[in-house]
Formats: C-alpha cells, sequence, structure tokens
C-alpha cells in the first residue's frame, strides 16, 4: 500500500539524513495479515543484538507487537521503546497507551 511505503521511505530518509546506517534485517514486512506482527516481533526480539525500539506502521501492528514484547518479559518503554503510527482509537486499551 502506498501508505506503508511512504512510511517506509520517511524511515530510510531520516536514517540516512542522520548518517545510520540502513539494516535491512531490522525492516520487517507484516502484509497487515492477523498475527504476522507478532512473528516478526519474535524474530526481531530474538536477534543477537536486540533492537532497542521499534516502529510500527499502524497501531494496529503496533498492539501486536506490544503483546509479543509483554508475552517475553519485556516492558515497555524500560526495555524496549515502541511507537504505532496512526493514533487508532482502540490504542488506548492496551498499556502503555
Amino acid at each position: 500500500m502506498t501508505i506503508g511505503r511512504n512510511r517506509l521511505n520517511g524511515y530510510l530518509d531520516a536514517l540516512k539524513a542522520h548518517q545510520f546506517p540502513i539494516d535491512d534485517a531490522l525492516v520487517m514486512h507484516c502484509d497487515f495479515v492477523e498475527g504476522r506482527a507478532r512473528s516478526c516481533t519474535q524474530l526481531l526480539l530474538d536477534m543477537p543484538n536486540r533492537p532497542d525500539a521499534l516502529f510500527a506502521v499502524n497501531d494496529p501492528t503496533a498492539i501486536e507487537a506490544l503483546i509479543c514484547i509483554q508475552e517475553n518479559g519485556l516492558s515497555i518503554p524500560n526495555d524496549i521503546a515502541l511507537v504505532g503510527f496512526s493514533n487508532a482509537p482502540h490504542s488506548t486499551f492496551v498499556t502503555p497507551h
């Protein structure tokens, strides 16, 4: 979807603008399939050098990531930061919002 591509391009542009290396292994495509964001999050959490933050393409994806993070006994934001993108109303039903 165009909106997803635009958000990815914004992320990549920000990395380039601040001279951060782009690590393709850190970019996961969830295809908006239920459960896929959880499996992608688990792959990221299982990395030897786990990311300290995740940026989700939208709030439903962020909520799935949040569930996976919490199931792994990690705390947001103490152990890992998480950002959703869409400000969906149902994002207020999870903790943290």
